[in-house]
């Protein structure tokens, strides 16, 4: 019997005494104990959109919001061609998987409380661009420490025509989405 009860709490046991109330997790008398000397605690994590998360330490607070500001741009004017392009099944579709960030979805934690506290107990999101990772320090400084190595090595003449290229690319680029994307909505 003792056996049975172990294994049914099998899930609870790396979180501290409490019993299931209507609002939640309580703690008990050792409940409390355990969390006062570190011996159990409670799973806590961020549950909702990871580009909203909160600025961490290793992030630039300008780059981050300036980011933001741009996918959300991107995102919400191309809401549908991104769906589109992540949900092809060919080379396109492969590709786009790699520079789209996919649905999330949320699902509740076994510690949440019941859904008549919470809005929702599931929420999806849509394929979207995530550009939160251009406001990392480490990245900065990887690419500052490669355009010094480029520096060094060729002549800033090569460096002006190789972004000048870097940049018609990515404009001929952002034109064939477009016109797949306008093309796409006339049929």
């Amino acid at each position: 019997r003792a056996a049975a009860a172990a294994a049914a709490n099998s899930d609870d046991s790396q979180y501290p005494d409490h019993i299931m109330g209507e609002n939640g997790p309580i703690l008990t008398e050792l409940g409390r104990v355990q969390i006062f000397k570190g011996v159990k605690k409670f799973g806590i994590g961020y549950g909702g959109d990871p580009d909203l998360q909160p600025l961490r330490s290793f992030e630039n607070r300008f780059l981050v919001r300036t980011a933001l500001r741009i996918s959300d741009y991107i995102n919400c004017n191309n809401m549908h061609t991104l769906n589109r392009l992540y949900c092809r099944k060919d080379i396109v579709g492969r590709v786009s998987k790699l520079l789209i960030t996919g649905p999330l979805v949320r699902k509740p934690s076994c510690m949440a409380p019941p859904a008549s506290l919470t809005r929702t107990n599931r929420f999806t999101f849509v394929p979207h661009v995530s550009l939160r990772f251009i406001g990392n320090y480490y990245l900065i400084g990887w690419c500052c420490m490669l355009l010094l190595l480029l520096r060094i090595v060729f002549s800033p003449a090569f460096l002006a025509l190789s972004g000048a290229m870097l940049m018609s690319c990515f404009c001929a680029l952002v034109f064939v989405l477009h016109r797949l994307g306008s093309h796409q909505n006339q049929e």
